[in-house]
C-alpha cells in the first residue's frame, strides 16, 4: 500500500555506514502491484551497500534493510557489515557459497560463546541479519562462520 508515499530514494555506501543519495523515484499510488527499477551505472569494485529511504508526504521516512552487492571477481567470500555494529544487528553476507548448513558463533575476548545460530544456506549469495539483542555488551568480538569446508573468523566491534 503506497498511500501517503511521496518518493523513494536509493542510497549507496562503500562502508555500510555512510550513505549518499544516488537515485530517486516519485511514488506511484495507482496500484499496490507497482514495481520500481534502478540501475547503478557506476558501481564500485568490491562492496556496494544499498538501502531505500521511503519518504511520506508528511515528511516522515523509513529505511529498508541494507544489502551488499559485491562486484568484480566472482570469488566466494563471507563478510559482515557494518563494523562496528551500531544497531544490535550484524549483517552476514554469504557470497557465492555452497548450499548447506553453516554454524555462526560470536565469541567474546575471553573466548566464551555469547551467541550461536545455525543457518541453512540455499547456495549462492545471500544476506542474513543476525539479531544479537541487548544482552551482549559493547566491545570487541570474534565472529566465526563454519560449514562446507569453510572456517572464517572476523573481528567485530559492537557499539
Amino acid at each position: 500500500n503506497e498511500q501517503n508515499m511521496k518518493q523513494y530514494q536509493v542510497e549507496k555506501s562503500t562502508d555500510g555506514r555512510t550513505f549518499t543519495k544516488t537515485g530517486s523515484q516519485v511514488a506511484r499510488t495507482i496500484s499496490s502491484t507497482d514495481s520500481y527499477q534502478w540501475l547503478d551505472v557506476t558501481p564500485n569494485n568490491g562492496n556496494n551497500f544499498y538501502r531505500i529511504k521511503a519518504l511520506e508526504n508528511g515528511g516522515l521516512y523509513k529505511y529498508s534493510q541494507v544489502v551488499n552487492v559485491k562486484t568484480g571477481k566472482n570469488n566466494s567470500a563471507i563478510s559482515v557489515y557494518p563494523n562496528p555494529v551500531t544497531d544490535r544487528t550484524i549483517n552476514l553476507q554469504l557470497i557465492n557459497q555452497a548450499k548447506g548448513k553453516y554454524s555462526i558463533t560470536l565469541l567474546n575476548q575471553a573466548g566464551q560463546q555469547v551467541y550461536r545460530k545455525e543457518l541453512n544456506h540455499i547456495g549462492g549469495s545471500a544476506s542474513e541479519p543476525l539479531l544479537i539483542g541487548s544482552k551482549i555488551a559493547k566491545g570487541v568480538y570474534t565472529l566465526k562462520v563454519s560449514g562446507n569446508g569453510n572456517n572464517n573468523s572476523q573481528k567485530l566491534v559492537i557499539d
